[in-house]
């Protein structure tokens, strides 16, 4: 396994045990190789991973402990025994969609070519259906699927990602001298309605031209088979996948495949443009998260100032009904002095504002005034969460807008253990939400301002944006005035060019989605406002091209081979890679990883051996299940995990943490380990709670059968 370390960022001063703790931390950041390595020690074997037991149970994968399931090729029937000459229950069923097996009858996956045997198969893991032959299924022995990648915009659009029905040729492909050339030219050539070209390239299908943003509309994308390959930049892989869709409650199958030529014009007449009303009635909601402390009146007055500008031209034009909310920050209760409120308030949290409403809110809530604080770090992260978990209209585009001069409270501090940046990050593309940063730099503090931009510039680091829309705003504590109109200079052609934007798509016209603005945002030369204009269309405009994949149709019915890199540009990753999680995994690891934090609370205050109080806290009842970590030596090895997270082929930090390497923990560094899970806990209690990410692969299936792809950089 190949395993990418990210940079570390501990000093170099620390302890032995916090470098240790490093070295694990850094395994978090990983390759598509690593990720995909159980998925080849699978695919390769011969053997049956799934147990079964009385024939009433739904059977398990051995090596996840997962629900055993089974991908459904095309055209397949289901018996009432385990026999062709039974009764035919039903026919042609959905393809590749993943059902539960209960029962195996003489499986035999010695040949791959010719499997024997019989699955018994239900679509849930309470009810069994009938019986399937062996060689109509395949075996989906891990929970590791790809989703395709934000294709960007402008010209930092990448290639369509093209599947073929054979290996040689997708590496033919990719050997070429032309490469870049050659997809682009098939590419064009089946938006042209070429035909032949499958019996020519042997194209199976072409992802859809609108992005299918998996957040937004659910697809299983399984991979079954990889093979890795050296580019001149980067390692990847050749990826066999399975393209699947959820059942509906009337779907009973197409009873063949789409590996031709049909599917791949079916795929590509879906276009880049508004269909029926989905766009006449889009709506835009800007949420403006500000710091509220006492330095930042002067930019408290400026965005009013800048929204009040706005308001006679947004209220007079009704195509473009532009909401906005109201979030504000300040900082823990101790160190908040005389704020208005301690942490972060929302104003508009039952329901979004009119511009007249938030001018008003701003100009008359005696609240919503910048009052107190003490030291620079503030509470951000609190602040932006709130902003992104909170209400949003129906059928609109969801926007944060950052303004701050301080950095937030760091996960790891006594004033901060719940939220970090990346977990921001992970919540707000689970919401679908986009963001932009202000980031107000004062003179005379540098120091906070260098742990303030990269927090900010994680936090804004969209899909499909190259560049992120982070503006800093230079100001002079000194000239309130001065800055009142810096801030001003920014947020109005922010607003104007939202809102003209928006008017634009409400009437047909979505060409922001191919304009080029990141050149205006990294050139030094132009105005601030410019900057900030070019940024805030930029993220409109990625927004908008997940938004209109709404009404874009996944492939199904698919299985080929593809590359995770852009054909043209192997720079850039096509493919993600994410772990499909039913809700019952991820509230057993949620369990796992409240249990082992409590013993580590625990032995952190007594000084005791950390093993030792994590078998007490088991023993004592917390978890449900019986498990016994008296011989273990490692989190690994103790069995408390789930077995799913320790069948992965990465080890994370809490994965790996053994006795010699806790004991060689600093007393802050097991702070900061307590605050890391404490955080992805915060993370995973707000995915289960959020309804709109779940969902269900059959209409039968029960809540807790519910699935979400979670990223892989999402485990602890």
């Amino acid at each position: 396994m190949q395993v990418r370390a990210c940079a570390g960022t501990m000093n170099n001063r620390q302890s032995h045990g916090a470098a240790k703790l490093r070295r694990l931390r850094s395994t978090a950041c990983f390759t598509l190789l690593g990720a995909l390595c159980l998925a080849a020690s699978s695919a390769g074997a011969s053997e049956s991973v799934i147990r079964c037991s009385d024939g009433t149970k739904v059977c398990r994968n051995t090596q996840t402990d997962l629900p055993a399931r089974v991908l459904i090729r095309p055209a397949t029937n289901v018996y009432d025994s385990p026999s062709t000459s039974g009764k035919v229950l039903k026919s042609n069923l959905p393809a590749f969609n993943p059902w539960y097996v209960f029962e195996q009858r003489d499986v035999d996956l010695r040949d791959p070519r010719q499997p024997k045997g019989w699955y018994a198969i239900g679509d849930s893991t309470k009810d069994r259906f009938g019986w399937i032959e062996a060689g109509n299924a395949i075996e989906w022995k891990s929970a590791l699927v790809v989703s395709y990648t934000h294709p960007g915009t402008g010209d930092d659009r990448r290639t369509p990602t093209l599947m073929f029905d054979d290996l040689a040729r997708v590496r033919t492909l990719m050997e070429s001298p032309d490469r870049a050339a050659l997809a682009e030219g098939i590419v064009k050539a089946i938006e042209n309605g070429e035909k032949g070209l499958q019996a020519k390239y042997g194209v199976a299908m072409m992802e859809p031209r609108r992005f299918v943003d998996i957040e937004r509309t659910p697809y299983i994308l399984p991979v079954l088979d990889f093979e890795q390959f050296r580019t001149a930049d980067r390692n990847a892989r050749f990826l066999r996948i399975a393209a699947a869709i959820p059942q509906t409650e009337t779907e009973t199958g197409r009873g063949r495949t789409t590996l031709d030529q049909e599917a791949v014009q079916r795929q590509v007449a879906q276009r880049e443009t508004t269909q029926g009303t989905q766009a006449a009635t889009l709506g835009l909601d800007i949420k403006f998260v500000l710091d509220m402390t006492g330095s930042m009146q002067p930019y408290l007055d400026g965005t009013r100032d800048a929204i009040n500008r706005m308001v006679r031209s947004l209220t007079a034009d009704s195509s473009a009904p532009v909401r906005f909310g109201l979030v504000g920050f300040t900082d823990i209760d101790r160190e908040c002095g005389d704020c208005n409120f301690k942490v972060a308030r929302n104003w508009t949290k039952d329901e979004l504002a009119s511009g007249e409403q938030f001018v008003k809110i701003l100009e008359s809530d005696p609240t919503a005034k910048a009052l107190g604080g003490g030291d620079l770090p503030e509470t951000v992260f609190e602040g932006v969460h709130e902003a992104i978990t909170s209400r949003w209209t129906e059928n609109a585009i969801r926007m944060v807008v950052l303004i701050g001069d301080a950095s937030s409270n760091q996960l790891g501090t006594d004033k901060n253990r719940d939220y970090s940046e990346h977990t921001i990050r992970s919540e707000a593309d689970a919401q679908n939400v986009y963001m932009m940063a202000l980031h107000i730099k004062p003179r005379g503090a540098e120091f906070d301002t260098a742990l303030a931009e990269p927090q900010f510039k994680t936090m804004v680091v969209n899909p499909g944006q190259e560049q992120p829309p982070y503006i800093p705003v230079p100001a002079d504590p000194r000239n309130p005035a001065v800055n009142r109109t810096a801030i001003l200079e920014a947020v109005e052609p922010v607003v104007a060019r939202l809102a003209k934007e928006l008017q634009k798509v409400r009437r047909g016209d979505v060409s922001i989605v191919a304009a080029d603005t990141d050149k205006a945002v990294k050139a030094e030369s132009a105005s601030l406002g410019a900057r900030a204009e070019a940024a805030a269309g930029g993220t409109l405009a990625a927004a908008l091209v997940s938004y209109l994949g709404d009404a874009a149709e996944p492939p199904n019915d698919v299985t080929a081979w593809t590359t995770d890199v852009d054909l043209a540009d192997p720079t850039r990753l096509a493919l993600d890679v994410r772990v499909l999680l039913e809700k019952r995994d991820l509230e057993d690891l949620t369990n796992a990883i409240d249990t082992i934090l409590t013993a580590l609370r625990r032995s952190r205050m007594t000084e005791s051996d950390f093993f030792s109080e994590l078998q007490a806290v088991v023993t004592s009842g917390v978890m449900a299940r019986d498990i016994s970590v008296s011989d273990a030596t490692s989190l690994a090895g103790s069995g408390l995990l789930p077995k799913w997270l320790s069948s992965l082929p990465y080890k994370s930090a809490i994965q790996r943490l053994d006795a010699t390497t806790y004991a060689a923990l600093s007393p802050d560094d097991k702070v900061a380990l307590d605050r890391e899970l404490d955080a992805k806990i915060r993370l995973y209690k707000d995915y289960f709670n959020n309804s709109e990410i779940w969902h269900k692969l059959s209409p039968k299936h029960a809540d807790l059968e519910s699935v979400y792809p979670i990223r892989l950089a999402d485990l602890p």
